[in-house]
């Protein structure tokens, strides 16, 4: 099955549940209650696990389970559905049969609307029970209680819920204060160097440094390696990390920028008075703040923000973006566009994650495989590390050669997968 089927089946199931818990019916409503909400849990991540599939083993056997549970779940709620629309027309019926025996009105006393609306009444009023057999009722119990177990099985893999709408929000991420361990990346000392530089000299009181290119070459990871930086932490009195994605919520955005400074909850909902709340905060102040994975295209939006911003002793803006326009839109000096590795770099970092632990002079022919893939790879550090650690201690040359020969490649071409 299709993650996009699983998907659509999963909403099928929550809506046929939703109609058979709310319509009064008796024997397996209980059951089916509970199961309605664990799907709900379920729901919830699978969007999440979808996306980490194609590199995470653990996450790849839960969504295996859940979609063989998912057609034993169908099968049950098919039955239990014939069942449902056979009682229901059963006891509409029943119902309309016992309205056409009313009297009609004889005198003016009843008007004819008054017979209907008593008609309409003893039709929804018929209770009708569903055949609900002993055999039913155990499977349903046990399709329940196997859900349950992959929904607190998502715990354990750390499974985040309603990642569509989280990804709809700006929201403060949390600050990215732990260090980077360098030597697992490669080939960005002269980029961090450089921006750096760029970040701590000039006179300038507000500039915008927007870094872009494809999903995956390494623009947060560049820009967290500088962040963390002591140079820049010396230079900067406030710091600030703000994950925007696809909505730019200029109201949401100041909010948050606001609460990570104070570190404590900000309720002001007016433009106006969040512009002039922020500006307060950042007077006389030195601010670095990063705008990660911005896709706003709309320079009056931004201009909405930077008219606070620019309220600091000194400013600096650095900006994450896979869309050139956006770049340029926002910039005050000239965008750095961030490449793939070098070839000979993206094989140090393929083989960091593939062979950590393992003597590659006696794996010559996995390291010659491994040499295809990292060219397939095109420079992508995301991709690299994924496979790289799809692959570690993996001595099987089969399942290198699964890779090599495998459509996790199109994958790399979504922007959505590379995130």
């Amino acid at each position: 099955m299709a993650s996009a089927t699983l998907s659509s089946m999963m909403r099928w199931m929550i809506d046929t549940l939703a109609s058979a818990t709310t319509d009064g019916h008796h024997g397996a409503q209980e059951d089916l209650s509970k199961l309605q909400r664990t799907l709900l849990r379920i729901q919830a991540v699978l969007s999440d696990a979808e996306e980490r599939e194609i590199r995470e083993k653990g996450v790849k056997q839960w969504l295996s389970e859940l979609r063989a549970l998912a057609y034993d779940a169908e099968d049950i709620l098919h039955e239990y559905g014939y069942e449902y629309f056979q009682a229901k027309a059963k006891a509409e019926a029943e119902a309309e049969a016992e309205a056409r025996s009313l009297p009609l009105p004889t005198s003016g006393k009843r008007k004819l609307e008054e017979v209907n609306d008593m008609k309409t009444a003893t039709s929804a009023a018929i209770p009708y029970q569903i055949v609900v057999t002993g055999s039913m009722v155990r499977r349903i119990k046990e399709i329940n209680t196997r859900f349950y177990e992959i929904a607190e099985a998502r715990e354990v893999l750390s499974l985040r819920e309603d990642d569509g709408k989280r990804k709809q929000n700006a929201t403060v991420r949390p600050p990215p204060t732990t260090p980077i361990d360098e030597s697992c990346v490669y080939g960005r000392e002269k980029d961090k160097m450089e921006i750096v530089e760029m970040l701590t000299s000039g006179d300038d009181l507000f500039s915008v440094l927007p870094i872009f290119g494809l999903g995956g070459v390494g623009k947060t990871t560049l820009v967290r390696l500088v962040y963390n930086d002591p140079v820049v932490s010396q230079n900067f009195a406030l710091k600030v990390w703000i994950c925007v994605s696809i909505d730019f919520n200029v109201v949401k955005l100041l909010r948050a920028i606001i609460q990570s400074i104070k570190k404590e909850p900000c309720h002001l909902t007016e433009l106006s008075a969040l512009q002039s709340a922020l500006k307060k905060e950042l007077e006389g102040q030195t601010l670095l703040i990063v705008l990660d994975d911005v896709w706003n295209e709309n320079i009056s939006l931004w201009d909405s923000v930077r008219v606070a911003l620019i309220g600091a002793k000194r400013s600096r803006v650095i900006v994450t973006t896979r869309n050139e326009t956006v770049a340029k839109k926002m910039q005050t000096v000239t965008p750095r566009r961030l490449s793939g590795l070098q070839e000979n770099e993206g094989r140090l970092l393929f083989e960091r994650y593939a062979f950590d632990g393992l003597d590659t002079t006696a794996h010559k022919n996995l390291v010659e495989i491994g040499k295809k893939i990292v060219k397939k790879c095109n420079g992508l550090p995301l991709a690299l590390r994924i496979l790289g650690s799809l692959l570690r201690s993996e001595e099987n040359m089969e399942s290198w050669e699964d890779i090599l020969e495998s459509d996790v490649w199109e994958l790399y071409e979504q922007e959505n997968f590379m995130g």
